[in-house]
């Protein structure tokens, strides 16, 4: 069939012919609503419309899997996975939409673009070793639900650089990125009243021997340690915009979610998510004072209030939770981290060059002497252990890649309130990398993929802005983000020259 007659039948070209067929559905929905349990009948009702209309709008269709961030863990069956069953999240069902929607649209208009980025190649080669290693994997069951996973983050990551793509959706992608940081703390806040208060007033007072659900906050069931790098990732966005917005109500807005998602960070008790925020403050005060001065400010604030009006036995948990940071070599969890470390290390040290494996660490654990974990609480081990150096290196050499590139992409933009944004994102980033040497992260997390992916995108649209203003010598050209900043580089004498030209 012809594609320009099949888009003429797919558009609506009025309001009557977009809504007339989700009025058709909710009619047929109704007359055999009596026939089916209310729970599904509910989704029914509320999914079919959303989705008719997502599918209209692929740009809503991503915010919204992004919105859905904070409730990765609550599924269709309840919250968590349940042993021996498939089950499907809202986050994955969310973000399945969006690609349809992106690929439909695409399809429809004559529009389907495949944006360039700096990270493809590398991602197209871990891919590739990953499928690879399925030659010796432990269990290929295992390899293939964790290589899926993998697929889902970077289709997430694809999905970003392709629906984020100016200066206007990058503002409402990180907008909605703040309200799903809030979306945690709200989540978070009742969480403490409900749960952790209650526990917490059971325990001791002279030690704290439990650290477990019933005191520290994890939100929907996420855990401690990925709330806290969500509310950390979120919390790098909010600042920045704090500093450069101009309305006064978004202001009040923005400080309102900092104090809470500040107040939720610090009961998730989580040492690696504290250490995480405090280098990315620290990179702040080398990089900007006016940002590093908010941020303690902010912690400042939020530190007075918990002393003057949580209870002592609240006070006391966290106070024997921060002695941890202090000295990690005396609490209990670094000698439960030993042992999955020298596991890890035991596989490293069996296959140095290749690893055991996708999906093997957690069937091999437990013969190499550790307790059950699908990833020995370090995402470079982690590599090390089913990739082996070559994985590794795949790995670093992303990190590498990403990291080079903000950083010279900081020295190319001028704009300071573009500056704070790409700083802010870089910060969540270098959290993850940072938070990942004690966090049993596996790389395949969603919230990661879709940081790169809005980072990556960030640094493009920063950088043709600039490219705008001092005038490109190849204006008929698209370059990627790494050729305008080679480019820069690599063309020094030029570009000062333009400099003295503009200040002239």
């Amino acid at each position: 069939m012809n594609i320009a007659i099949l888009r003429d039948k797919l558009q609506p070209r009025t309001n009557v012919g977009l809504w007339l067929p989700i009025i058709l559905a909710e009619i047929c929905l109704a007359a055999i609503g009596t026939l089916l349990p209310l729970k599904p009948m509910i989704i029914i009702l509320i999914g079919i419309p959303l989705v008719f209309y997502l599918f209209s709008k692929p740009f809503h269709a991503y915010l919204l899997a992004i919105l859905l961030l904070p409730f990765w863990e609550v599924t269709l069956r309840g919250t968590g996975d349940v042993e021996g069953q498939m089950d499907l999240r809202y986050t994955q069902i969310a973000t399945a939409v969006a690609v349809l929607s992106w690929l439909l649209n695409g399809l429809i208009t004559k529009k389907l673009y495949f944006g360039k980025n700096i990270l493809n190649f590398s991602i197209a080669i871990l891919i590739g070793w990953m499928l690879f290693s399925f030659f010796w994997t432990v269990n290929v069951n295992l390899g293939i639900r964790q290589f899926l996973l993998t697929l889902y983050g970077i289709g997430v990551f694809f999905l970003t650089i392709n629906s984020v793509t100016d200066e206007k959706t990058l503002n409402i992608a990180l907008k909605v990125w703040i309200i799903a940081g809030l979306l945690c703390a709200l989540s978070g806040l009742f969480e403490l009243i409900a749960t952790t208060l209650p526990a917490v007033k059971n325990l001791p007072l002279g030690t704290i021997t439990h650290w477990g659900d019933p005191v520290r906050i994890s939100g929907f069931r996420e855990g401690p340690h990925r709330l806290g790098f969500l509310l950390n990732a979120c919390l790098m966005m909010a600042v920045p915009q704090l500093i450069t917005s101009k309305s006064r109500k978004y202001k009040l807005f923005l400080i309102f979610c900092i104090f809470s998602m500040l107040v939720v960070l610090a009961n998730t008790m989580s040492r690696s998510a504290w250490i995480g925020c405090f280098v990315g403050i620290a990179g702040c005060s080398f990089y900007s004072k006016r940002l590093a001065k908010t941020f303690f400010i902010s912690c400042f604030v939020v530190l007075v209030l918990f002393v003057a009006l949580t209870p002592d036995a609240l006070q006391h948990a966290i106070v024997e939770r921060f002695k941890g940071v202090v000295n990690p070599l005396e609490t209990t969890s670094i000698a439960g981290r030993e042992n999955v470390w020298e596991a890890g290390m035991k596989m490293f040290r069996e296959r140095p060059l290749t690893g055991v494996g996708i999906g093997s660490f957690s069937v091999l654990s437990t013969p190499y002497g550790s307790v059950h974990l699908e990833a020995p609480h370090n995402v470079y081990l982690f590599f090390l252990s089913e990739f082996g150096l070559i994985g590794l290196s795949i790995f670093l050499v992303i990190i590498f890649t990403i990291v080079t590139s903000i950083i010279k992409g900081l020295k190319y933009i001028s704009n300071d309130a573009n500056k704070f944004v790409l700083f802010g994102l870089f910060a969540g980033l270098i959290i993850y990398f940072t938070q990942g040497i004690v966090v049993s992260y596996k790389f395949l997390e969603m919230e990661i993929w879709a940081l790169l992916g809005l980072t990556t995108v960030a640094l493009k649209i920063f950088i043709s802005q600039e490219e705008k203003i001092k005038g490109s010598l190849h204006p008929a050209e698209n370059p990627s983000t790494k050729n305008f900043v080679q480019y820069n580089y690599e063309n020094k004498d030029l570009t000062e020259q333009i400099n003295e030209k503009d200040t002239t």
